[in-house]
Parts: C-alpha cells; structure tokens; sequence
C-alpha cells in the first residue's frame, strides 16, 4: 500500500513485509521466478528451476527452448554446443552429436549426415568424400566411380564412360584389339571371329581368289606357279598336242592327232578290212591306196601280189587263182578267169590279146598310160 491505496507489485517481485513496498526475487541461473499472489508475503512469489535442456527467457518468468543452430546439440543447462566435424545433432531431440550409418555409396558429411555420391563417383577410405578413379587409355568410368578394362576387341567412348567397338563387314574386314575395323588384304579373308586375316586352304587344282577363297580350275586348266590364276598349256607350235583334263600339254602317240578341241587324241578311221583299200599313216590319217594294190599296215605301204600264170590281178591287188582248165584274162571291164580264150587258143595257159601280144598275167592293153607287169612288189607309201 502506497499512500493508503494499493498496488500490484510488477513480475519478479512480491510484496515486503510492511506491504508498503515491492521486493525483487533474486533467482539463480537456470531458474525461473514463479508468481504468486503479490498482495500476500514472499511465499507467493518463488525460484523454479528450468528442465533439462531450456532456460530461462529474458523475462526470467520461463523456460523455453534454447533454439540450436543445425550443427549443435542442446546441452543440459540450455546452452548450446557445436558438434564436431562430421557429427550433427540427433533429429528427434537435438541433445546428441551423433554419426549416420551411412550406404557403401554415401560418405559422411560434415553435418554428420549421409550423402550419396553423384554417378561415376565413390566414397574414399574414410567415406568422407565423393573421388573418381583415374582410368588408364583401355580403361572406362563406370557409374561406380571405378575403373573397368574393356575387353579385348573394345576400346572406350570418347567420354570414357562406356566400351564399343566398330560395326565391321564380316566379309572383308576384321576387328582390331581396340574395336576399330580394319580391311583384309588381297588374297586374305577374315576368320570366323572376325579377329585375324587369313586365306582359306586350296587343295589340288584349286587357285586362291583375291577375296580369300579357292576356286576350282575348269577342266583342261591347272593353277600358276603363284596358285591365283588359272591357266594351260601354251599350244603354240605344239601341233600335235592336247590338253590333259589338268591342262597340261601332251602330245599324241603315233597314228592319232589332236581332236578339234585339242581336248583328245583322235585317228581316222580307215577301210582296212579284207577288201580295203586304207592304212593307217603315223599322223592318224588314213591313206588310200591306188587300185590294183592293197594297204599293209606294219609296213604303212600299199603292195601289189605277183601272180603266176594260173592266176589274175583283182583290183585290191591280190591274185585271184583260176580253176584247171579255165585261163586268167583281164581287159578295162573285166578279171577273171576264162573258159575259152576271146581271141584265139591258149598259150602257155594264157588267152592272147585282140592285137595278138601276150598278155602279162591275164591283162591286155595298157593302163594308167602304159603296160603294167604284176608283181608282189612295194608300190608306195611309207
């Protein structure tokens, strides 16, 4: 009471014993004043004692919560702590520096908190920062941050994130150790992987092919020295040659010669028979011989028997026998023998001649332009 009329003490204060005055309370640090009724003594007004982690307002009249920066933790009287690198307050209530447990591509950061690493990174040993590995020139990045060898016949992108290798022809060309495509050479072909030139294997009478492959020879053709091209003999003054089935020159055996196609040994075939009139000549011809004569083969001529008075000419140039009793006569339209003589009687077993003349073996007159004597005697031929 104050010149006899009340008033109420203000916060933090109650009211002294004579009642004519307001009186402080003085409270401890983390203590809060609690008011009661400040018309009543100093019961009414006390010191109360802040829970654990809040402390007083400016006021003194409340606790309240101290509010930490991100990075601390709250400590019992209310104060505030900074944890330390690579630690941050626990999130439900901030009164702990605590660690996360972080995945194998996460690192700790400097909150305490795990972050994962952006792709073509990892953690370091100590999971505390993102690195990428530094790959070597067959190398690549993968999304792991980690280097990976490309496999043979690869090489990497121009980025060095991922292996390819050229789309190559499977027939002409090949695929280097790094995936680049390279051309086979002449006479060379690709293997079956792709991954080497080589020619396929020829066998007898086969030629390699600048692609790489064999190729039979044609008949009547063999290979070049080279084995590339096929080829035959050159016939070229080679009159009485052939071809063998490999190209290869023969020459024909006496009495044939080479066919039109020069592909075979041929030979006329000649009338050799009883009654003809042919041999067969070394160059595989046949030779006629002249009336009046036969061909003898092992001698390759023509030859003419020589008869005797019982016996005419025929015109294969064999004597003809006549029976007892007939005579041998022969004029420009007939041979044979005769049972009475033309012209005249018989002499010495032989018709005479219309002129009167002896015939010589059963023929008058002359042939071929004059008279001809029968004999077994060589006429021509080889």
């Amino acid at each position: 009471m104050l010149n006899g009329t009340c008033h109420t003490c203000p916060d933090r204060t109650y009211v002294g014993p004579l009642t004519h005055e307001c009186i402080s309370v003085d409270c401890e640090a983390g203590e809060i004043q609690v008011q009661g009724s400040t018309s009543q003594d100093s019961e009414d007004t006390w010191c109360e004692e802040c829970a654990p982690y809040t402390l007083p307002n400016a006021d003194g009249n409340a606790c309240i919560d101290p509010g930490c920066p991100m990075d601390s933790k709250k400590e019992k009287d209310g104060t505030c702590t900074q944890c330390p690198e690579y630690y941050g307050p626990d999130a439900e209530t901030q009164t702990e520096c605590v660690q996360e447990s972080c995945e194998p591509n996460s690192i700790i950061g400097v909150d305490g908190k795990c972050q994962e690493c952006m792709p073509f990174r990892h953690p370091n040993v100590d999971q505390k920062e993102c690195i990428f590995d530094v790959c070597g020139e067959k190398s690549i990045l993968k999304e792991d941050g980690r280097c990976e060898e490309c496999e043979t016949y690869k090489r990497p992108n121009d980025n060095g994130r991922e292996c390819i290798s050229d789309e190559c022809d499977l027939l002409t060309q090949i695929k280097t150790d790094t995936g680049y495509c390279e051309d086979c050479g002449p006479f060379t072909k690709p293997t079956e992987d792709n991954t080497a030139c080589f020619p396929d294997t020829c066998v007898e009478n086969q030629i390699l092919k600048t692609d790489g492959t064999c190729e039979d020879c044609d008949e009547y053709f063999h290979p070049d020295q080279d084995g590339k091209n096929c080829i035959q003999c050159d016939m070229t003054d080679r009159y009485r040659d052939i071809w063998t089935i490999t190209g290869d020159c023969f020459t024909c055996p006496d009495y044939t010669y080479p066919g039109p196609e020069k592909y075979e040994c041929i030979n006329d075939q000649c009338d050799d028979g009883d009654e003809g009139r042919e041999f067969q000549l070394r160059n595989g011809t046949c030779y006629e011989c002249p009336e009046d004569t036969y061909p003898d083969q092992a001698s390759e001529s023509c030859m003419m028997d020589t008869c005797d008075d019982t016996q005419y000419l025929k015109e294969n140039g064999k004597c003809g026998q006549c029976e007892f009793g007939t005579f041998p006569y022969a004029n420009e339209t007939f041979r044979g023998c005769v049972n009475n003589c033309p012209f005249g009687v018989p002499e010495n077993n032989m018709c005479p001649c219309p002129d009167g003349s002896m015939p010589e073996h059963g023929w008058c007159g002359q042939r071929g332009g004059g008279g001809r004597g029968y004999g077994r005697v060589h006429v021509w031929g080889r």
